[in-house]
């Protein structure tokens, strides 16, 4: 098994995109392609992470503005990249540390379904919010400060 990270293209995200987990489908469904790609373009850095040449997860920080310090992480992963856990552990460390040098607050939602992502950010350091819905999707704000 060959692991890679590298800067996102565009590519890189429409593949994730189209091969994404199902259980994101009540919040991808609602993204046009171009919407998507708007989303990439506007991210100060964006990774894709590969598995054996195959692009498995797409993460990325938008700056929401140079003053407040504060960067939105998002991430969108297929179901292969959640087969390495330990992998992906490892490696969204090093991801967070070099978003927490651009911006020293970073936050984010995650769909609070997604039991393993929630866990994933309170191992990262990340405080999580109440429950709220948003178009029809329970999520909860998340918030991780340097």
């Amino acid at each position: 098994m060959n692991i890679t990270i590298r800067p996102a293209l565009p590519e890189d995200f429409l593949y994730v995109l189209a091969h994404a987990d199902p259980r994101t489908h009540r919040v991808t469904a609602r993204l046009d392609p171009a919407t998507a790609l708007q989303a990439l373009s506007l991210s100060s850095i964006a990774e894709v992470g590969l598995i054996d040449g195959e692009p498995v997860s797409v993460w990325a920080l938008q700056r929401l503005s140079l003053l407040s310090g504060q960067g939105l992480l998002w991430m969108l992963n297929t179901p292969k990249a959640v087969e390495h856990p330990f992998t992906f552990l490892r490696r969204s460390r090093m991801m967070l540390e070099r978003f927490q040098a651009e911006c020293p607050v970073i936050i984010g939602y995650v769909q609070a379904d997604f039991k393993q992502s929630i866990k994933w950010l309170r191992w990262l350091g990340f405080s999580i919010g109440p429950t709220y819905t948003w178009q029809g999707v329970e999520a909860h704000y998340c918030e991780r400060r340097a």
